[in-house]
């Protein structure tokens, strides 16, 4: 008896994964499916070191989660006159503002500042054209640029 080419076994085994993976897809799409879910989710994968910053990060990034940055402007954060993209993310009584300055082509990291309002150039720009823009380190900022500034 004569077994199975390699090519054949090779195309099997990867058949065999893709419907496994559309099987587990189309089973977490149920009721039952989410409960196991969550239950697998909650006692293992939650263990897993830096899962829970990596889920919320990419539930953000593809508009799932609310983005914490209000909105999009140019800060002065060095004494002259060069400016960095940065995310407004809280403005305080005394009329300064803390944003956060992302680090490309990786946004999650990056560094925060406290701002005077002085400092800062509000723009109208898309939140997500800007992340779009850092993630490609820097390339696409012309849209952002152009966005009319607000006047502070």
């Amino acid at each position: 008896m004569t077994g199975l080419s390699d090519s054949t076994s090779t195309f099997l085994v990867g058949l065999f994964f893709i419907l496994l993976c559309f099987g587990v897809g189309s089973f977490v799409q149920t009721q039952l499916g989410q409960v196991v879910y969550r239950k697998i989710e909650g006692s293992m994968i939650e263990k897993i070191p830096f899962y829970k910053v990596i889920k919320e990060t990419v539930s953000q990034f593809f508009g799932k989660n609310k983005s914490p940055f209000s909105s999009v402007a140019l800060v002065k954060v060095f004494g002259n006159d060069t400016m960095v993209t940065a995310f407004i993310t809280d403005e305080h009584e005394d009329g300064s503002c803390t944003v956060f300055v992302p680090t490309g082509p990786n946004p999650t990291s990056g560094a925060i500042y406290h701002v005077k309002e002085e400092n800062l150039t509000r723009l109208n720009a898309n939140i997500d054209d800007t992340m779009r823009s850092i993630i490609s380190c820097g390339a696409g900022s012309d849209r952002i640029m152009k966005q009319t500034p607000e006047k502070t």
